[in-house]
């Protein structure tokens, strides 16, 4: 277990019902992911040091969520049907209240906000909720992860095309010193081209 993944660790939440889905998955989210409980069972008959929370993975995918069921507003590598099965949307506290006596049994609804309302009851959010926050940091984590990656890669490339030019510069510098010594090679060829020709003038008219 020492390298399981926790629930809140893969599971992200469109950004209006974050605070929805904390409040109702509430402490499951640091619940420690495994692929099979039963496999588990003899190791867990000895673990007494503090509570336990265990999701297993291996959960049989369920169908389609409803598109006004906070299902649809998560995603995650693993079905979590079982956890937010039955939580319906509704976009105010007022209109939750409204929607109630239209509830099954096992149903409930949530607002953006994290209030929950049932056909029979209701529960506030406090501030220090269990999860409060945690989707949002690993939300942003991610983005700055993707980020980082993304600037690693520009950076690369950069590099790489620094590396070019420069090399590119150094050819060039080169050329142009090649250039330079044959065109001071041409020089000094005209230059005894043309002293050899006055020579032979002179001569020429000493004769």
């Amino acid at each position: 277990l020492d390298r399981a993944e926790r629930l809140a660790d893969r599971t992200r939440a469109d950004r209006r019902w974050q605070r929805a889905t904390e409040v109702v998955l509430g402490e499951r989210l640091q619940a420690l992911c495994v692929d099979s409980l039963e496999q588990l069972g003899p190791a867990l008959a000895g673990v007494s040091a503090g509570p336990l929370e265990l999701f297993e993975t291996a959960t049989t995918p369920a169908d389609p969520p409803e598109p006004d069921s906070l299902l649809a507003q998560v995603q995650a590598p693993w079905p979590l049907h079982n956890l937010l099965q039955g939580v319906r949307l509704a976009d105010t506290l007022e209109q939750a209240l409204a929607r109630r006596t239209t509830l099954g049994a096992g149903e409930s609804l949530v607002t953006p906000e994290g209030a929950c309302i049932g056909p029979d009851w209701l529960r506030l959010p406090g501030e220090q909720q269990a999860g409060s926050g945690v989707l949002e940091r690993g939300a942003e984590l991610e983005a700055l992860t993707l980020r980082s990656a993304e600037l690693e890669s520009t950076a690369e490339v950069l590099e790489q095309r620094l590396t070019q030019e420069r090399e590119a510069l150094e050819q060039a510098e080169f050329q142009r010193g090649e250039v330079q010594r044959e065109l001071d090679r041409l020089n000094r060829e005209q230059a005894r081209v043309r002293s050899d020709l006055s020579a032979k003038r002179a001569r020429r008219e000493h004769m």
